[in-house]
């Protein structure tokens, strides 16, 4: 009887790990363990030059064994990856090396969210500070629909801190004659936006009766790091390795 019962226990103890493993992918998961290689996986989860890219880094760390933590540029949002090539003996060594990650070129173009028909904010402005950017070098407004008559604007850029207050950086007055691509020049220096602590917006003021209904704004972005600059060491499609 109590071998019986001890054989019971053991059977629902199996059926119950064979659930638990079905139910957590576990049995997949550890085939692809066994049947993969450790790089394979990394790039499989993390992308080798998309997203993180922690399969480059991996890659550039087997080839050039590198030990003095360079600073990582990564030009997509995405988690902290210092984490994949970091030599924490000698964390406070620097470098003259720099990893460029999902480099877009020397501009980078982006598209400002559209609150409602006449407001616009660049999310995520804290990413854009000028670790990656030297300045917003210009502003593109687009118009989508065929309204082609003489335009009257006024466009506000201000900012918004963690108090909510609120702050008019620049005006620009805006007469033209509205067409399909219309482009304005800017030249505001990161540094005075701070866009580590504030939000972004970008307030069309209409004097006239012109529809603002469908325009798109974009903002052009001048990137820190101009690959002519420096010395390639390792390129893989748009990631970098630069000195």
């Amino acid at each position: 009887m109590f071998e019986y019962k001890k054989k019971s226990q053991i059977v629902i103890l199996l059926i119950l790990i064979i659930i638990f493993g079905i139910n957590t992918n576990f049995f997949r998961n550890f085939l692809e363990v066994i049947s993969q290689k450790f790089d394979d996986r990394i790039t499989k989860k993390y992308g080798f030059c998309s997203q993180e890219s922690i399969g480059y880094l991996v890659y550039l760390k087997k080839k050039y064994g590198i030990k003095d933590n360079p600073k990582i540029i990564n030009y997509v949002h995405a988690p902290n990856v210092n984490w994949a090539i970091i030599n924490t003996k000698n964390i406070n060594k620097s470098s003259n090396k720099f990893i460029l990650l999902n480099y877009p070129g020397s501009e980078s173009k982006i598209n400002l969210k559209k609150i409602n028909n006449s407001l616009f904010e660049l999310a995520n402005a804290y990413f854009f500070s000028n670790d990656k950017f030297n300045k917003i070098e210009s502003i593109e407004i687009l118009n989508t629909s065929d309204n082609f008559k003489k335009i009257n604007w006024e466009l506000e850029i201000l900012t918004i801190d963690k108090y909510k207050n609120k702050k008019i950086i620049k005006k620009f007055n805006i007469e033209n004659i509205l067409h399909e691509n219309l482009e304005i020049k800017l030249n505001i220096l990161n540094e005075n936006l701070n866009l580590n602590e504030k939000k972004l917006y970008f307030k069309i003021k209409n004097k006239n009766t012109t529809n603002i209904e469908n325009l798109k704004i974009y903002l052009i972005f001048k990137n820190k790091y101009i690959l002519k600059d420096f010395q390639i060491i390792d390129k893989v499609d748009n990631c970098y390795y630069v000195k």
